[in-house]
């Protein structure tokens, strides 16, 4: 495999609407970039050693707007309108919750070299392991309002395609708040269908959608245990450590 550099990675993060107050350091001091629609955050961005680049959507204090906006960049849609970003075959993307270090590019680095088979795709397995199948997810899902004010649709879509043989229930559910993308021309379609479908059913539970579309790209994807990857995220105490086994 080749040798990957931290400068040869984009490192991205987003958040678009209002209200929010917690934002980190940038993980390393080349090539991070936060998009958003919110110009409001821009000083405090670049002070933190980001790149601000504003993105041209509406911006209203509106749950699901905002997480739907937001897999324009989580999910490689932003790449048609900033093009200059194509230069990078090798781009990290994790939420602005999470407080991403040196360290931890370098375990994702580490996990490629490891692997032979060269995978587009590392993310980590779903922090509750508790969580077997893609209904374990939806009903879940449920206690969310922005999550089940469209599940119908979502579910009509996990029926068909189970019912077409392209998807299994007890597909591995995957956590997508830390994605990393390696030479990724090859899953684009992949990412294509999650951000397409998200926006039509206006369904923001993207790690469904993940499950849903990623099953037959698997022998793409690379899926590590979320603590081999852990940074400090500020949902961290919603979460039952016993769920995490090693």
């Amino acid at each position: 495999m080749e040798y990957i550099d931290h400068y040869d990675i984009l490192i991205i993060s987003c958040f678009f609407g209002i209200g929010c107050d917690i934002f980190y350091q940038a993980p390393t001091s080349k090539n991070c970039v936060f998009f958003s629609n919110n110009l409001n955050i821009k000083d405090e961005i670049i002070s933190k050693g980001w790149k601000f680049e504003f993105v041209n959507f509406e911006s209203i204090n509106d749950q699901i707007t905002g997480s739907l906006q937001s897999k324009y960049i989580k999910f490689l849609k932003f790449l048609e309108d900033f093009d200059k970003y194509r230069k990078f075959k090798h781009i990290l993307y994790f939420d602005h919750k999470f407080q991403v270090y040196d360290e931890h590019i370098d375990k994702i680095i580490n996990i490629l070299y490891e692997n032979s088979n060269n995978p587009k795709i590392v993310i980590r397995e779903h922090e509750n392991i508790s969580r077997k199948t893609i209904w374990d997810e939806v009903n879940e899902s449920s206690f969310q309002d922005r999550y089940k004010r469209n599940m119908d649709k979502t579910i009509d879509l996990i029926n068909n395609q189970i019912k077409n043989n392209l998807l299994v229930e007890n597909i591995k559910l995957c956590n997508t708040g830390l994605i990393f993308y390696n030479n990724y021309d090859e899953i684009i379609p992949m990412l294509n269908d999650i951000y397409d479908t998200g926006t039509k059913q206006q369904q923001p539970q993207c790690q469904i959608l993940w499950a849903i579309y990623s099953y037959k790209y698997l022998h793409l994807i690379k899926t590590v245990r979320f603590i081999d990857i852990n940074p400090l995220w500020d949902n961290m105490l919603y979460y039952n450590p016993r769920l995490l086994i090693k």
